[in-house]
């Protein structure tokens, strides 16, 4: 585990987690583990669980597309700051969940309705590459 508690990766190298100090989860961090949570989806796609491996031949793609979103939907949001807030929020969450400075994230961050709104009608005709498929 990153983040379960003071001993692990995500504590223990910081810097990885964190590489420019900004108490910011990394964008592509952020699409590693939307990657792999698609990979979780991927094995439940009939109903019942068909084990498919988290390997870079089946879903690098998948996360280049990811990632490359992030940073697009993160370019096109940028005066309202949503990615850098999502980054440093799942940054304090991960942190308070290994109980590391837990007097830090006590202050929840809202998202503010025109936020979600710009957001939302940025992504309204948006289709990942892999949606086509479905």
């Amino acid at each position: 585990m990153w983040f379960n508690d003071k001993e692990d990766d995500g504590v223990r190298y910081s810097n990885r987690f964190d590489p420019d100090g900004g108490g910011r989860i990394p964008l592509p961090t952020v699409a590693l583990v939307c990657t792999a949570i698609k990979n979780c989806l991927d094995e439940y796609q009939s109903g019942a669980f068909s084990e498919i491996p988290f390997t870079r031949v089946m879903y690098k793609a998948k996360y280049d597309a990811r990632l490359s979103y992030l940073e697009d939907f993160s370019k096109k949001t940028k005066h309202a700051a949503i990615i850098p807030r999502l980054c440093r929020r799942l940054y304090k969450l991960a942190r308070k969940h290994a109980k590391v400075d837990a007097e830090l994230v006590v202050q929840n961050i809202l998202i503010e309705d025109a936020e979600v709104e710009a957001a939302t009608k940025e992504w309204e005709d948006i289709v990942f590459s892999d949606e086509a498929d479905d």
